[in-house]
């Protein structure tokens, strides 16, 4: 996707919860429900889940991935990150339906806190 970033993986094991949040099954009957919306999803998320997706992106390209679709007119069916949809929502002003998942750690921590 980036290969110009460098990724570091030191548990191999390690988990997402935006990954865990997003179970296949369950997103493929959302978006069946949904069938008039094109399907973007983070790239945290299972193959399965990418597999369901008309786009797949990062943080770096999703302004311009669903700017680009609001422009052609198409509504957007955005998961698994609530907070990262809502944002880009409100930057694009997109009609977008968020799939309710989040970041344990985006949800835990507040700025405030740190």
């Amino acid at each position: 996707l980036s290969p110009e970033k460098r990724v570091l993986m030191p548990d191999l094991d390690a988990t997402c919860s935006l990954d865990l949040g997003c179970p296949p099954e369950d997103f493929e009957r959302f978006c069946d429900a949904h069938p008039d919306r094109s399907v973007v999803v983070y790239a945290n998320t299972s193959a399965a889940v990418k597999a369901r997706a008309d786009w797949m992106v990062t943080s770096s390209c999703a302004l311009a991935i669903v700017n680009h679709l609001k422009q052609q007119g198409r509504k957007v069916l955005w998961a698994p990150d609530r907070h990262l949809g809502r944002y880009i929502q409100e930057q694009t002003g997109a009609d977008m339906l968020m799939w309710n998942g989040a970041c344990i750690v985006h949800d835990e921590f507040k700025g405030l806190e740190l």
